[in-house]
């Protein structure tokens, strides 16, 4: 019953959302300023998807390089420097070089400065974020990549639970909907982290590992936007793997950004060398150009 009532819950959701969509999109008109683009790919690999560094770059020029790009779970025979060659990418900033299992990263056409790492507390993984500075037309921008705990733990029971299996799904969207998780108190420990840091504007990218609406999500928005809303891509799916029977695959990847950017063309790629989709985002900046 419970299951049941939840599925209706998602399909009034959609359709009230799908209803805003419209009107926002005949209301809404774009600031004036100069664009850019960033994509956020958790590569990730598998035992039997490990995809090269010649692959991952095929799939994102197939897709249009961005001016940045944020990656998480690069394999670890992927090296930076080779994917940024491959690229054309002239800087780049990885977290191997400051945090002992990191495999984030940051690509850009820009200079990338004073690299940062955070470690978040967990005993299943290394939960990370990654961010370093940039210059763009005069404002100062923060870029982030993060990646949180898996959901593996919980989900992995699953697979073999029968019939015990839809309340056990039913208890983990509960739990990261209503409660406090690890998920909840790594976005607070970042945001508290983040806080204090004095810049033009920020964007952060990343494996939440959780859903739209869930309470770490829920936190994310209290401070900066989703790229993808409102769009229809908000409601897709971003990992390619996801076999739990839910009345939608939910995305868990995010592309979040603060108040004078603002982005069109936000879209997930539907194409991907390891198993979660890209986001990529056209950003207008819309701050004023520092002199």
């Amino acid at each position: 019953m419970k299951i049941r009532k939840f599925k209706y819950l998602v399909l009034v959701v959609l359709v009230v959302a799908v209803g805003f969509l419209i009107f926002r999109a005949y209301l809404d008109r774009p600031p004036a300023g100069p664009v850019f683009s960033v994509m956020t790919h958790n590569i990730g690999s598998q035992p039997d998807l490990v995809p090269t560094t010649e692959e991952i770059a095929e799939v994102i020029r197939r897709n249009v390089v961005p001016d940045v790009l944020l990656i998480q779970e690069a394999p670890w025979k992927v090296k930076m420097k080779d994917l940024a060659e491959l690229l054309g990418f002239d800087h780049y900033v990885t977290g191997r070089e400051m945090s002992p299992m990191s495999n984030l990263a940051i690509l850009s056409d820009w200079p990338l400065t004073n690299p940062e790492t955070l470690r978040f507390p967990s005993t299943y993984m290394k939960p990370t974020a990654l961010c370093a500075e940039a210059e763009i037309d005069g404002n100062k921008v923060l870029f982030c990549t993060m990646h949180l705990e898996t959901l593996n733990p919980q989900l992995g029971g699953l697979q073999a639970a029968g019939d015990e299996r839809p309340a056990a799904i039913f208890q983990i969207v509960k739990d990261e909907f209503l409660n406090e998780t690890n998920h909840s108190r790594h976005v607070k420990q970042f945001l508290d982290w983040i806080g204090p840091k004095k810049f033009d504007e920020i964007i952060i990218g990343g494996d939440f590992n959780t859903f739209p609406l869930s309470k770490p999500i829920r936190l994310m928005t209290n401070h900066f936007k989703d790229a993808l809303w409102p769009s229809l891509d908000y409601f897709r799916g971003t990992y390619l793997r996801f076999n739990l029977p839910l009345p939608i695959k939910p995305r868990i990847d995010f592309l979040f950004h603060s108040n004078g950017l603002y982005p069109i063309e936000a879209r997930i790629v539907r194409e991907s060398a390891g198993d979660h989709y890209p986001i990529q985002t056209n950003f207008i900046l819309a701050s004023p150009e520092k002199p």
